[in-house]
């Protein structure tokens, strides 16, 4: 919409702009890590205070990158739900669900050293870990459906992580070790694979 003014903004600006609308303006069940990886692309370490928000660039080796990004799958079991209920329940019982909450936060510091290190793994891990524990917080994070389908996909060796404040309509699977085409094979079945690759420039706009 700036490009279509001839107004030019960074990428810092647009990050800002869009997550100050998102957050503050429309008063939306969401964070800041979404405009800003949108904006920035690639892989980013995202930390957000009171004074602002902080993204730092992940330096992986292109084989890592490759490797990280081969072991991803993404699917779509259209589960849609609205993320503010589920959130307000947290914020409404978060005595009961800040010491996990914190547990989630120190985990997902490790995922920069092991991106780093190339430690595919681990990484399949620490989003298996991360996912177990968003299960046991008080929202509306978990059913039969993220169960069973949590637990097959271990079962392969991979790991689930159903992204968002929510029951996803989105899973993402890790698998570290080869297992894509088993996880496709149990997924195919209710849900649809979304092919994705890792943008490494983030927004961009272009004039045709």
């Amino acid at each position: 919409m700036y490009s279509f003014q001839g107004i030019e903004k960074t990428q810092q600006e647009l990050l800002e702009t869009a997550a100050h609308i998102e957050v503050d303006v429309l008063e939306g069940a969401s964070g800041y890590h979404d405009p800003t990886i949108c904006a920035l692309g690639d892989i980013r370490y995202v930390e957000y205070d009171q004074n602002g928000i902080h993204p730092q660039h992940v330096a992986v080796s292109d084989d890592v990158r490759a490797a990280f990004q081969q072991s991803l799958l993404f699917f779509c079991g259209g589960h849609h739900a609205k993320s503010k209920p589920s959130l307000n329940l947290l914020e409404s019982h978060l005595d009961k669900g800040l010491d996990h909450l914190h547990q989630i936060k120190t985990i997902g510091t490790e995922l920069k050293p092991a991106l780093i290190a190339g430690d595919i793994k681990r990484v399949g891990e620490i989003i298996g870990e991360q996912q177990r524990l968003k299960m046991t917080l008080p929202g509306k994070f978990t059913d039969d459906y993220v169960k069973e389908t949590v637990a097959a996909v271990r079962d392969l060796g991979a790991y689930a992580q159903l992204p968002g404040g929510k029951i996803s309509a989105f899973v993402m699977v890790c698998c570290p070790d080869g297992q894509q085409q088993a996880v496709r094979d149990l997924m195919k079945a209710g849900h649809h694979e979304i092919p994705f690759a890792i943008e490494r420039n983030g927004t961009t706009a272009q004039t045709v």
